[in-house]
Order: C-alpha cells, then sequence, then structure tokens
C-alpha cells in the first residue's frame, strides 16, 4: 500500500515539474482570412519553443474543419505557451483532406502571435501562399491575389495587391506595390495597368508613363508617352540606387522587359504589344537598338523579350548580320550583345574575340559545369565597367548554360582587355580576380 501511495505522490510531482517546465498555457484568438482563389483545407503555425516540450504546431484549420472559403474569415481559439509570445514563426497551408507533410507548402510571411487577439490575411502570389499579420481596420478588407483575374472583384472588395518586376538580365527583382484602393466596384484591367506603370516609376525613378491601354482575348496593347524615358530617353537626373545604367540600350530593354514581367504576372494576359502614340515604338537610340535587332517595334508585333530579340540579332538579312557573323566560336557555343561598343579596340581582342577567350578559359578550368550532348551555351556581352584595384576596364559577359530542362546557370565574368585579367563575380555581386593574364593582344592564347 505505501508502494502504490509514493507511486501516486510521484507521479502527480512528475506531473507538475512538466507543467512548469512547459510553462503556463493560456487560450489565444487567432482571426484568419483567406484572400486566395483557393479553399483552403489545413492552416497550421509553427511557432519556435522557448520553453519545454510543449508542441511548436498550432493547428487553426485542419481537415475535420469545415475548409476556410475564397474571401471567408474564422476565428479560431488556440493554446499558447505564455512565454513564447513574440517569437517569430511560419505557416503551413494545405489544400487536400490529409494534411501530410508533402502536401503543406510553406507560406512567406512571419508569424508573430501577441497577447490579445491576432489578425492575418492569406494570400498568393501566383508561386506561393502569403500570410500577413494585419490589424483589425485592415482585415476587413478583401485584397486580391496577384494572379486573381483583374476586375473579378465583387463591391465588398476594396483593395488590390499587386507585385512590381525589375527584370536585369540575369537576375529580377520584386517588390510588393502599394496596395490599389478601390471604391465600391470591381478593379478594371486598364485602372490596375497604370496604376502598375505609376509604381514601377515610383520605384525606379524612370518614366513609365502611358498615353493609353487596350486588351484583347488574351493580350495587351501598351502605347508609351512620348515622355516616357522609353522614348524620350534619360535626361540626366540622378540614378536612383539599384537602377543605374551605363548606356542607353540596356535601360530600353530593361523598361521593356520590367514593364512586360509585370503586366503578365498582375493581370490575365500572357501577349504584350506596345506602341507609341499609335504607330511603331521609336528608341532615342536607333542605330544602338539596329544592333541588338530591334531599330523599332511595329505595332503588330508583339514584344517576345531582350533575350528573344537579341538572340535574333542579324537575322533580319545579310545587310544587318553582326561583325561576328561567321567567327568560329566552337561547338555549343553562341554570342550576342546587350550593350553596343564604341570604337575599335585597336590591337586589343574585340569583344567577340575576347567571349570565346573567356568562355575557352573557364572551361578548360572547370569553372562551368561538364558539358553533355545536350548543353547549349550563350554568352552575352551586358557592358563595360572599371574593375579591380587599378580600375581596369573590362568587358562584361553573362554566361548562360542551358540543358534541356531550361537554364541551370548564368555566371558574370569581366575580361580586362589590356592586361588580359580574368574577374568572375562572387556570391555578394563582388569582382574577384580569378585568373591573371589569359591574353590581351590580337593572336594572343587565341
Amino acid at each position: 500500500m505505501k508502494k502504490i501511495l509514493w507511486a501516486l505522490i510521484l507521479l502527480v510531482a512528475i506531473q507538475f515539474a512538466l507543467i512548469g517546465c512547459m510553462g503556463k498555457v493560456v487560450d489565444m484568438t487567432v482571426v484568419i482570412k483567406n484572400a486566395t482563389e483557393y479553399e483552403l483545407r489545413w492552416v497550421v503555425f509553427n511557432m519556435p519553443q522557448k520553453s519545454g516540450t510543449y508542441s511548436p504546431m498550432k493547428h487553426v484549420i485542419t481537415g475535420e474543419d469545415e475548409p476556410l472559403k475564397p474571401d471567408e474569415e474564422r476565428e479560431v481559439v488556440i493554446g499558447f505557451v505564455e512565454s513564447d509570445f513574440g517569437y517569430d514563426g511560419f505557416a503551413l497551408i494545405g489544400l487536400l483532406d490529409d494534411g501530410s507533410s508533402d502536401s503543406l507548402e510553406t507560406a512567406k510571411g512571419a508569424v508573430v502571435l501577441e497577447r490579445g487577439t491576432n489578425r492575418f490575411v492569406i494570400t498568393h502570389d501566383g508561386e506561393n501562399f502569403v500570410i500577413t499579420n494585419t490589424d483589425a481596420a485592415d482585415i476587413s478588407k478583401t485584397p486580391v491575389s496577384a494572379n486573381a483575374e483583374p476586375g473579378a472583384s465583387s463591391t465588398q472588395k476594396d483593395e488590390f495587391y499587386l507585385t512590381l518586376f525589375a527584370d536585369f538580365p540575369g537576375e529580377t527583382l520584386e517588390k510588393g506595390a502599394d496596395p490599389l484602393p478601390v471604391e465600391n466596384e470591381p478593379a478594371s484591367p486598364s485602372l490596375i495597368a497604370f496604376y502598375l506603370a505609376d509604381e514601377l516609376s515610383a520605384w525606379t525613378g524612370l518614366d513609365f508613363t502611358l498615353n493609353d491601354v487596350s486588351f484583347g482575348e488574351d493580350s495587351i496593347t501598351v502605347d508609351w508617352s512620348k515622355g516616357s524615358t522609353l522614348i524620350a530617353g534619360y535626361d540626366g537626373r540622378e540614378w536612383k540606387e539599384d537602377f543605374r545604367f551605363f548606356d542607353g540600350v540596356s535601360l530600353n530593354w530593361f523598361m521593356m522587359d520590367s514593364l512586360a514581367m509585370t503586366l503578365k504576372n498582375n493581370l490575365d494576359v500572357t501577349t504584350v504589344y506596345y506602341c507609341s502614340d499609335g504607330g511603331s515604338v521609336t528608341f532615342p537610340n536607333p542605330e544602338d537598338m539596329a544592333a541588338q535587332g530591334l531599330p523599332e517595334l511595329p505595332v503588330d508585333q508583339s514584344y517576345e523579350g531582350s533575350t528573344f530579340f537579341i538572340s535574333h540579332a542579324g537575322g533580319r538579312g545579310d545587310d544587318d548580320l553582326p561583325i561576328w557573323n561567321g567567327y568560329d566560336f566552337g561547338p555549343n557555343l553562341e554570342y550576342s550583345e546587350e550593350y553596343t561598343p564604341e570604337g575599335d579596340p585597336g590591337e586589343y581582342l574585340s569583344t567577340y574575340e575576347a567571349a570565346k577567350l573567356v568562355f575557352t578559359t573557364v572551361k578548360e578550368k572547370g569553372n562551368i559545369p561538364e558539358e553533355t550532348g545536350n548543353t547549349e551555351y550563350m554568352i552575352v556581352l551586358t557592358g563595360i565597367e572599371t574593375i579591380g584595384e587599378s580600375n581596369e576596364e573590362c568587358y562584361v559577359y553573362r554566361l548562360e548554360i542551358t540543358e534541356p530542362d531550361g537554364v541551370v546557370g548564368a555566371p558574370s565574368y569581366a575580361y580586362a582587355y589590356q592586361s588580359g585579367n580574368l574577374y568572375m563575380q562572387d556570391d555578394e555581386s563582388q569582382w574577384v580576380l580569378v585568373y591573371p593574364g589569359i591574353g590581351g593582344l590580337f593572336g594572343a592564347d587565341k
């Protein structure tokens, strides 16, 4: 009997010890709003454990509950360790009943739980779910995901959440636009298109000003204003950080690529046409753009992106063939230019000769993946920069490595044509000297 009594006392002591380690568990309220087009079967918060062994998984909605339907707002009470308030966790979203780990997707955005009522909005940016802490005033509004059909909102929806894209060669920046307010009516596609152009202007410091937009079944036609930077050229204003261009060609491609990508990712369109005052798009630097394969852009020709036009440069007739036409780059290597150099290199290697030397060097040194029978390479001149401690003037290249499944890499190299030094850009976009003196004069190491 005494043994049984001592066992009971020990069991109670262990329970109190566990509770003490675990910390005080309190009930808290979560209000969650589904602003996607999907029915959400699972919403789970994974919160960091700061005390004891209490489970970090907080099931807000499970497969046993009614699914959280589009536009629905739901209030849920969950238990939470009081000492764990204020730490960053994340959310898992599931669309299937089983709730297995394979079927749950990690949402973008942090989940921070505080004392009181916590309010969240779940959206979808076209690729991922996004969860956002919000306040009582904002959660009553219905944000529409970036991939939702424009104009499909009900009269109760009064904000659109949109995404901007800055499309540079080899790198794309994303930024959430300020919510577009819509007062008691569906937002028209035209309104959204003009708003996106204005937001790009504010972000980049360039003028994405438009005269008009019109829509086809799956297309949009954008009429650029004569006052836009694309048509009028850069007026010498101070560059904004992250948006500095060293030549008009790269500026033109950036503006057309960025607007096209932004429109396609926020509107229900797959094809973009450009015009200016109803006619062809003419550039302030037509000769430079002609060397890129696009002296002007006709109204009836869809804009397929800078990579398409550059790769087809020279295919418009023998008179327009680039200077490197017929040059032997070797198997599986092609060359193009996004930047048009001025002047004659004189006794030094030309841009395309240096491109072959750069490719041959990095291939022999093992800096690129081993070539398979289907590997293709495109080396692109993207500009001329001064690099290194001695401020050497360098040809800058992007090497696109493509397998049948798509582009698998696009490292950047810089070749100092006078000294022959070869630089490579590291993960922090810093230039590092990797191979000094690989060749500089005509005929050297070629």
